[in-house]
């Protein structure tokens, strides 16, 4: 009987290339064969061939994209099993996966901007597992890939990973009812000309105006098919300069965002998601003073629940009555159609 080696071994200086093609080709079947299957792709076809077909094939061409396949496979592999200790080797891809996409991302092209979307995507997911508590960098990955898809525009509808970007992108849905709880939209109406957040007011209101939108379809449609893909999206709508005023961590912003991340709570129950919301929450919460944690009392209750419908109600609770004779103003879910790509090289 064959004994298959199941742990993954220590990247040391005595890790052989012939060793770690084999480590890679493990990887490689694990994420074609378990983690394309634990991304939510079974009900999409389209979608997982994309994943288990088209960016594999991408990934032989692109360095940087194989990199971060093999980091989410590596990741993915330490959660279904993590009595085997393979942190180690997961350190090792996922440190080699950043950096090797830091440097296509500096040196982005024609010939490579749909594999740094894909590895954006891919980083995207992995970081939910591996920067636990640490929110305001995976805001910064995720408007990365919103500025790379209004680079690329609607050529990507064209490409073979259209599927996956479609997923996150491409959202059809109808003109939602703008909700914005009255005591954010109090915080932000309170920013006189002296504040530090002076500058930025026009940059929070535009971020409570699409988390309204998102707030404003949970009123209307509740708990629907579909929701995740919202919530996911209102990353790409935020303007440019908002994740770094996140990661300067000041207080406006980080209620935003909290406010936010409680909706991860709706997203599909996967590997990657579980606890998101619960975790991020607590730590944008330990980042602001006690005069704000106010504003954010409702996301901290909200995550302490465990009933989805539950905590759409107390969310619900904090947004103010719809009066029929005056209707609350309605806008697209998505305002801008992305402009299409440079025909420049780089």
């Amino acid at each position: 009987m064959i004994k298959v080696e199941r742990g993954l071994p220590s990247p040391t200086p005595l890790l052989t290339s012939e060793r770690k093609s084999r480590i890679d080709l493990r990887l490689m079947h694990h994420f074609c064969t378990a983690t394309v299957n634990s991304m939510n792709c079974r009900e999409h076809p389209a979608n997982k061939e994309a994943w288990s077909r088209h960016v594999p094939q991408m990934a032989f061409e692109h360095d940087f994209l194989m990199d971060n396949l093999l980091a989410l496979a590596a990741v993915h592999l330490c959660h279904e099993a993590p009595h085997l200790d393979n942190n180690h080797m997961t350190a090792f891809y996922s440190g080699k996966a950043l950096q090797s996409y830091r440097k296509a991302l500096a040196n982005l092209s024609r010939k490579n901007i749909f594999a740094v979307i894909i590895a954006s995507i891919i980083l995207s997911f992995s970081s939910l597992v591996t920067n636990r508590g640490e929110a305001v960098k995976l805001q910064g990955i995720q408007t990365g890939i919103s500025v790379l898809l209004k680079i690329a525009g609607w050529e990507a509808a064209q490409s073979p990973i259209a599927p996956i970007l479609g997923s996150v992108m491409w959202v059809v849905v109808p003109s939602r009812p703008i909700t914005i709880p009255p005591k954010l939209q109090q915080m932000v109406d309170d920013i006189d000309d002296s504040d530090p957040d002076a500058p930025h007011r026009g940059v929070l209101q535009s971020c409570l105006t699409t988390l309204g939108k998102l707030y404003g379809g949970l009123l209307v449609h509740g708990l629907r098919p579909g929701i995740h893909l919202e919530i996911l999206a209102w990353q790409f709508m935020t303007p440019g300069t908002f994740p770094s005023l996140v990661m300067e961590r000041r207080p406006r912003c980080l209620v935003i965002f909290a406010h936010y991340l409680v909706l991860f709570e709706f997203l599909p129950r996967q590997w990657w998601t579980i606890g998101v919301a619960k975790q991020e929450v607590m730590a944008v919460s330990a980042m602001l003073g006690p005069e704000w944690q106010s504003l954010i009392s409702v996301p901290l209750a909200a995550v302490q629940l465990c009933d989805t419908t539950q905590i759409a109600e107390l969310l619900l609770t904090q947004l103010p009555t719809m009066d029929p004779t005056n209707p609350l103003p309605m806008e697209p879910f998505f305002p801008a159609v992305p402009s299409r790509i440079s025909e420049d090289e780089s």
